[in-house]
């Protein structure tokens, strides 16, 4: 979910980017960019293929207007059993 914190309203102009951490928040490179769309809530939701990935660290983050919203941080590693 995604509103102002002054006005409740649900910001334009949303993106989700994927990037390694290693690479730079301001100028990537990014591995996706996706435009988002929200509900009159602020509700949103994504996609973005993860197979495939090499191994390693990665950080999603969603920007509203170019301004940084949220991230989070993932890591693909393999699975033993």
């Amino acid at each position: 979910m995604i509103r102002s914190r002054d006005d409740g309203t649900v910001p334009s102009g949303l993106e989700l980017t994927l990037r390694r951490s290693e690479a730079s928040a301001e100028d990537g490179p990014w591995i996706a960019r996706r435009p988002l769309t929200a509900t009159a809530r602020g509700a949103w939701t994504a996609a973005v293929a993860l197979d495939g990935l090499p191994l390693g660290s990665y950080v999603l983050e969603v920007h509203a207007a170019g301004v940084l919203a949220t991230s989070s941080w993932i890591e693909v590693t393999e699975i033993r059993k």
